[in-house]
Order: C-alpha cells, then sequence, then structure tokens
C-alpha cells in the first residue's frame, strides 16, 4: 500500500487508485458478485466510518440522475454509517467502461464495470494550480504544466536536488522541479525574457507588468525558498561555471529554431575606424550574437551535461524531429552519458518532438567530449583566396553540387559514396511512372513540362524535375487502362472517330458473366470533371515524389481532388501574371 501511495503522489497521469472488489461485464454479475462478498466488506461498512459515493465513467460522458440512479441500486449493501461528502472515512468508487474511442458513438452498456474502495486520488488538481492562464510571468514557449511535471519525474528531481535550466526562459520548467523539492537556477542569454520586459505574450495586454519576472512565479506558488537565481549568460560557454559545479539534474527546452531562435554570443571582427581610441571611455557593452545551430547547441548540451552532471544525475531535453524520418538511432549519443527513456510527442503530421532522459554514469576526460568533424578547407578565405589543403580530401569530403535534373532524353551518372553504396544522380529524364491513386493504376508514362514549383520559378523556366514539382504528363498510358478496364470512353468528344481497335473494345460481344463483372466495374468509374477535361487534352497534372539527384528516377502521382483545384488556380494565378 506504501507503494501505490508513493506512486500516486508523483504520477501527474494516474486520475486515482483504487482497491477492486469487484469486476463484471453487467450489473447483474457485479451486484451478485457483491452480495457473495459483504460478509468480507462489513468493517467498512459499520455506523463508525462516514462514507461516500463516486461514479465515473471512461469512453463516454454520463448525466447526474443516471449517477443518481446507480448510487441508489447499490443500497443492498446495507452501509450503517453517515453520508459525508466533504471528508468521508471511505469513499466506494463504481467505475464503467466504455471500451476505446473509434470515432464512433459508445455503445449504450458499459464493457466492464468495477467496483472497489478509492485508496488516493493522483495530481490533478495539484497540476491545475500551475495553470498558464493564471501565473504571472509567461512566454511565448512557457511549457504545458503537464509536461512540466512529466520533465521532472522522468528527471527523477527529489527534495535537496540541484536542478538547472540552461535555456530557463520564462522559468515554466522549473516550477515542477521546486514543487518536488528541488533547488532551482536558471541561465538564459536574452535580458529582456529573463526579466519581463520583451513584449507581453497574452493577447488582452498591451504591456508587461513591471513585476513580471521568474521569482513573481515562484512567490505566487509558495516556493520562493527554492528559488536560488537566474543569469544573463551564454550557456554554450561552459566556462560561466567552476570546475567543480555539479548538478542532480538538467531540465531544458532548448531553443531550436522554429518558435525561438538559438543564440550564442560571440565577438565580431570590427573595422578600426568603428572603435574607441580610448577604450576607457566606453561605459557599456552589449556583446554581439550570431546563429547557434541545432547541432552546436545538442553537443553543447550533452558535453556540459556529462562534465556538470552528478553521478547518477539525469539530463532531460526535448528534441525535435520530422515524424517520418525518426529513428532513435539518430538520437545524439554520449560515451559518458546513457539514453535512459525516450517519449515521442507529435505536434503536428509531419513534425513532432522526442523527450529524451540520459544518465550520467561516466566522469569525462576532455578527448571523450562530442565533437562534429567538419572540413573547411574547400573554403575561400575572406579575401577570396583559396586554401592550401594540408590533407589530400577524401571521396566522402566532397561537396558536390545538385544534380539538376533536366528534362531531356534518359542520361544517369552513378556516383559511388560511402560504404561502397551507390546514387543514382540523374542529368536528364523524359520519363517516369507515375500512379492515379483513386484508381490503383500506375503506368510509366512520357513528362511533357514542368509547369510549377512552390520554391523557385527558375526551375520551371529551365524545366527543372525536382521533389514536389508539378509536371505534364502524357494521359494515353491511362486512357488506355481506363477504356481496358471499364469499357467506356475517357475525355473523347462527341462525335470522334474510333479506331477499329478501340471499336473491339467498346462493342465486344461479352459473356454474362463478364457483362455482369464490368457493370459492378462501372459503378465506380465516375471521373471527376477536372480531371475529364484533362483527358480531353491527352495531358495530365502530375507531382514527383522521388528524388531525380538521389535515384535517377521521375516517379510521382497524378493530381485528384483538392490538390488538383489547388493547383490549376495556382497556375492560373502565375499565367494571369
Amino acid at each position: 500500500m506504501d507503494d501505490v501511495l508513493k506512486l500516486l503522489s508523483r504520477s501527474i497521469l494516474l486520475r486515482y487508485g483504487c482497491i477492486l472488489w469487484s469486476q463484471a461485464s453487467t450489473y447483474s454479475e457485479l451486484y451478485k458478485d457483491l452480495s457473495s462478498k459483504i460478509h468480507l466488506l462489513e468493517p467498512y461498512f459499520d455506523r463508525e466510518q462516514s462514507f461516500k459515493f463516486l461514479v465515473d465513467s471512461f469512453g463516454k460522458k454520463v448525466s447526474g440522475e443516471y449517477k443518481q440512479k446507480r448510487m441508489e441500486e447499490l443500497s443492498f449493501l446495507n452501509i450503517q454509517g453517515k453520508v459525508d461528502l466533504t471528508n468521508p472515512d471511505n469513499q466506494f468508487m463504481l467505475i464503467e467502461d466504455y471500451g476505446k474511442l473509434s470515432g464512433l458513438p459508445p455503445p449504450e452498456n458499459p464493457v466492464q464495470i468495477f467496483f472497489g474502495r478509492l485508496i488516493k486520488f493522483g495530481m490533478n488538481k495539484v497540476v491545475s494550480r500551475y495553470n498558464l492562464k493564471d501565473r504571472i510571468f509567461i512566454g511565448n514557449t512557457s511549457m504545458d504544466p503537464i509536461l512540466s511535471f512529466l520533465m521532472a519525474n522522468i528527471g527523477e528531481v527529489q527534495s535537496g536536488d540541484l536542478v538547472l535550466d540552461p535555456y530557463v526562459g520564462s522559468g515554466s520548467i522549473l516550477l515542477p522541479a521546486a514543487h518536488f523539492g528541488g533547488y532551482c537556477v536558471g541561465v538564459e542569454i536574452d535580458y529582456n525574457v529573463l526579466h519581463g520586459k520583451s513584449k507581453p505574450s497574452r493577447c488582452t495586454a498591451s504591456a508587461r507588468h513591471p513585476d513580471e519576472c521568474i521569482r513573481a512565479n515562484f512567490k505566487q506558488y509558495g516556493l520562493e525558498a527554492k528559488y536560488v537565481d537566474v543569469l544573463v549568460a551564454d550557456s554554450s560557454k561552459s566556462s560561466i561555471w567552476t570546475s567543480h559545479a555539479r548538478f542532480d539534474c538538467i531540465l531544458t527546452d532548448p531553443p531550436y529554431g522554429i518558435r525561438e531562435k538559438g543564440a550564442k554570443v560571440k565577438r565580431k571582427q570590427l573595422p578600426d575606424f568603428w572603435l574607441l581610441k580610448d577604450r576607457s571611455t566606453e561605459t557599456v557593452h552589449y556583446p554581439s550574437k550570431a546563429k547557434y545551430c541545432l547541432n552546436d547547441l545538442v553537443l553543447d548540451l550533452l558535453n556540459f551535461a556529462a562534465t556538470c552532471l552528478t553521478e547518477g544525475g539525469h539530463l532531460v531535453y526535448w528534441l525535435p524531429v520530422c515524424k517520418n524520418q525518426f529513428d532513435e538511432a539518430q538520437i545524439p549519443k554520449h560515451p559518458c552519458l546513457k539514453i535512459v527513456s525516450t517519449s515521442l510527442q507529435l505536434l503536428t503530421k509531419t513534425y513532432g518532438r522526442v523527450l529524451i532522459s540520459m544518465s550520467d554514469y561516466i566522469e569525462p576526460e576532455t578527448s571523450e567530449w562530442v565533437r562534429i568533424s567538419r572540413d573547411h578547407w574547400h573554403k575561400r578565405r575572406k579575401t577570396g583566396g583559396k586554401r592550401k589543403p594540408l590533407h589530400k580530401k577524401r571521396k566522402y569530403e566532397l561537396g558536390r553540387p545538385p544534380a539538376m535534373t533536366k528534362l531531356g532524353s534518359k542520361r544517369i551518372h552513378i556516383v559511388r559514396v560511402r560504404g561502397g553504396n551507390r546514387k543514382y544522380r540523374a542529368l536528364r529524364l523524359e520519363t517516369g511512372n507515375y500512379s492515379w491513386g483513386s484508381e490503383g493504376c500506375t503506368r510509366k508514362t512520357r513528362i511533357i513540362d514542368v509547369v510549377y514549383n512552390a520554391s523557385n520559378n527558375e526551375l520551371v523556366r529551365t524545366k527543372t524535375l525536382v521533389k514536389s514539382a508539378i509536371v505534364v504528363i502524357d494521359a494515353t498510358p491511362f486512357r488506355q487502362w481506363y477504356e481496358n478496364h471499364y469499357a467506356l470512353p475517357i475525355g473523347r468528344k462527341k462525335g470522334a472517330k474510333l479506331t477499329e481497335q478501340e471499336e473491339a473494345i467498346f462493342n465486344a460481344t461479352r459473356s454474362k458473366a463478364a457483362e455482369k463483372k464490368l457493370a459492378k466495374r462501372r459503378i465506380t468509374a465516375k471521373v471527376e470533371p477536372a480531371l475529364e477535361e484533362q483527358f480531353q487534352s491527352g495531358r495530365l497534372l502530375a507531382c514527383i515524389t522521388s528524388r531525380p539527384g538521389q535515384v535517377g528516377r521521375a516517379d510521382g502521382y497524378v493530381l485528384e481532388g483538392k490538390e488538383l483545384e489547388f493547383y490549376l488556380r495556382k497556375i492560373k494565378a502565375k499565367k494571369s501574371k
């Protein structure tokens, strides 16, 4: 029981814990089972103990009248105590499970029914206290309270731990750590963000309140004793900490360039005439900043965690990923840190972010720091002159230009890459395999022209085949398939003469079974007007989905429906300019 209480005292996603007394699929079975166990439950039903009934449902919302009815049906338990709705000695739970959410209306009767005694509620009410709407100081990227508490739990923050957020922002991640007893330190490079001098994040506010700051949030929730301090500093510079600085946990949401740009302090080389002759007269110096790319940011964070975490300490941070390309093998690693857990949160259909937890288990040497290998010898000097390379360039270090595949007779260049693999760089292509999605048909056809590219009009002018380009393809292979499959003409003008071969297809004598089969097919043979109009012209709009410069093919799919309407509007608007 003690373990369950400990779990409920920290768990964010558990609603409550109960001692299960009975489980059944119908109420008649449940009542029968409870009747047979009344002699075992009598210690909880005596006069000296007050009680309260709770009815909860999963997968369906039930009315108060329905709950009252179910409570009255439990009168056969003959509970002798008094009803106390505020502070009862015992709380009895009746739980209905209506199955998984499938998008369809829930069933009329529950799939499973549970009855038991409530042990304790989870931390739902505690988390609701930290609602962002009621918080004094918030920013554009303040972390959701539930996610912040999850990070604190995954980081195993305990009372007395020293917790750091190197990209603290508005400090929303540190509040749950303070709630669990941790002492909190933060670092932020932007003075305006840290001290509430930036633009207000609330749509109803025209300016920030003068008292808005991270310390005000700690004071609001009675956690000021857990607030150590926040620094205006650059987290990429590990020299801001002493060599003996150690933290029990690092919790952070780095600025990975989507909603907040990463930045670090970098000294710019200024012309001499910009500098003061007497530097002592320069009263205030504002350090210049440079872009902080995600690769450098993550590697600096891992190296810092390996150096400044106590043995067994945790690093918990978010990393943006592309849903379709995400692989756990791509997660950055460090020889002194081991990955404990990863959790993917989907933000859109394409993008998401991973919550990564790592634990320190080896004291690092300088040689064990993670670095990115960069070769800059192929780059020119600032004056425009070439650098003299100090070593012969390896094959994998070549900076290859894009293929820029053109429309023309087929020509493919095979390139050997690392691992003995090959890439097929198409220099010119004139055909490709295109699928007609609604009909489940794929045919090899001729590419006639490039008509639209969302990123660059120059690629349209030069007829360059790239992924996602909109091209015009020959409709003949798809017309032939359609007419053979349905024995119906498509995209033909009224009164147009047919060839002997076409006459044989449309007017052939068939068996009853074949006619029946054709009639069944023709139920779904209707083609949308916009597509049929394209069949009349003998050309179809299609989108390239392959990468011609990587695989040597220009394959794709025929545009239909809303997507076809969208690109027809775009092409028409482009022509009207």
